[in-house]
């Protein structure tokens, strides 16, 4: 007698856009931060300690602040002052918000190196059946577009969600609402590929289940990350898959997951 398929059905697979299938062109994002400030403000910085400053002002803000404050203007010149104000620089609201909307650029970025190839597995290979493979984002609707069509995989995705969208930025709890209204699932028959702790870890907490890529990070920085799971998992008892290896994250997708019926 044949055994029971025990994989969860899955129903629609959300895929983060920048840092997961898009990386800078031509160099870091540490360096592509610093470029940025520099040519919105004048201003020459580190860019490792930008980010840094910027991920801590942003963690602070993601559970102080109410989720309608977390897509504002406000916010990012929020986010943009006090990282600057940290590294020792005053810049005007004008500018702090400058650096966001450049950041989110489109013709910034180009695809990770077999991403495109992943990204059309899902589609057409693992989740043969699913309609629904779907970008989730914090960045704007337009700018999502032009970095998907400039690099030929716009069709691939069956929807675009963004914070511009929901009017509200991962990883509050009210985008991952959002978006499993929108696909009309329960979370459990969704997955999410990403790379960010701070952005995507979070969807596990709404009980989505959570895979990241870690392939952009040094060996330092992947321990780092896999730490801060570990004390993720204890603080908050969610677990989240992660490697820096492409083959296991498809490998762990095609032993836990199968594509539920249409």
């Amino acid at each position: 007698m044949a055994s029971l398929d025990t994989r969860v059905p899955i129903g629609a697979v959300l895929v983060d856009v920048h840092g997961t299938l898009v990386t800078p062109r031509h160099m870091s994002k540490d360096d592509l931060i610093a470029q940025v400030v520099y040519k919105t403000t004048g201003r020459r910085v580190d860019g490792r300690k930008a980010r840094r400053a910027t991920n801590a002002v942003r963690s602070e803000l993601n559970t102080t602040r109410s989720e309608e404050f977390l897509n504002t203007a406000e916010y990012w010149v929020e986010v943009n002052q006090r990282m600057m104000r940290s590294l020792g620089s005053d810049i005007a609201e004008e500018q702090a918000l400058a650096i966001h909307q450049m950041m989110m650029g489109g013709t910034l970025y180009k695809m990770h190196p077999q991403r495109r190839v992943f990204v059309e597995w899902l589609l057409k290979k693992q989740f043969a059946t699913l309609n629904k493979i779907v970008v989730a984002s914090n960045s704007r609707n337009d700018m999502i577009e032009e970095t998907l069509r400039e690099e030929r995989i716009r069709d691939c995705f069956t929807q675009i969600y963004t914070s511009d969208r929901f009017k509200v930025s991962k990883p509050a709890p009210k985008f991952w609402r959002s978006v499993l209204a929108e696909l009309d699932l329960q979370p459990e028959r969704v997955l999410m590929v990403g790379n960010s702790l701070l952005n995507d870890a979070v969807a596990a907490k709404a009980g989505i289940h959570t895979v990241l890529i870690l392939d952009r990070f040094d060996a330092e920085g992947r321990e780092g990350k896999r730490l801060q799971l570990d004390e993720y998992a204890q603080a908050t008892g969610v677990k989240v898959f992660a490697s820096e290896h492409l083959q296991r994250i498809k490998q762990f997708i095609t032993q836990s997951f199968v594509s539920a019926p249409k």
